[in-house]
């Protein structure tokens, strides 16, 4: 709680030094501002020790499993509003010709047409990566492939979701966020969800 209430309170000199500025430039507001920001920093790492040597007690507590916890700037780094270049980034990174979903369109189309479409897509995901998702946001077909010649029943066909373009774009937007954060949160001997990893790494560290 402390610390809140120190972040809080340089927060607010800093926004305070702006206004102050009132559009002019000014030497001591400014090595003023930069004098706060450095504090706010050193509050933000001194924070971050904390965590640490608090991990490293609950680890002889309760074992390795308590050890593992995200820094706080790998929280605001999650935190952060995702950014127009991030998600054009996301959005050319995907298949341009994946089988249809319920938008009845292919990510080529979005991807050709970003200059018509882009600011509006932009706009439209990062409502939907605040928390308030579009319940139309999930509509998806669902395709059922057999896996035998003559199946009979349903556990012989193999259910296939066709996602919407813009859905996969929200998710795929989230997921490289956790990738980043991920390799600090899981352990070596673990290779799902790591991106680079091969189960062929447990040889070597066993």
């Amino acid at each position: 709680m402390l610390f809140w209430i120190r972040m809080k309170k340089r927060g607010g000199r800093v926004i305070g030094t702006r206004c102050a500025l009132f559009g002019e430039f000014m030497d001591s507001i400014d090595q003023a501002e930069l004098e706060i920001r450095e504090e706010l920093e050193f509050v933000v790492h001194h924070e971050e020790l904390l965590w640490r040597q608090k991990a490293r007690c609950d680890c002889n507590l309760y074992g390795e499993q308590s050890r593992k916890i995200g820094s706080l700037r790998d929280l605001q780094f999650l935190n952060m509003v995702v950014s127009d270049e991030e998600i054009k980034k996301t959005l050319f990174d995907m298949a341009t010709l994946k089988a249809l979903g319920s938008d009845g369109l292919h990510a080529i189309f979005y991807q050709s047409q970003w200059e018509f479409v882009g600011p509006s897509i932009c706009t439209w995901v990062k409502k939907n990566s605040n928390g308030s998702i579009d319940p139309d946001l999930n509509n998806s077909f669902i395709v059922f492939i057999p896996k035998v010649q003559h199946p009979e029943c349903f556990s012989l066909f193999c259910p296939i979701s066709l996602c919407s373009v813009l859905y996969k774009l929200v998710m795929k937007v989230i997921a490289n966020r956790f990738k980043m954060v991920f390799p600090k949160l899981i352990g070596p001997e673990q290779v799902k969800f790591v991106a680079g990893r091969n189960i062929n790494d447990n040889i070597i560290i066993t």
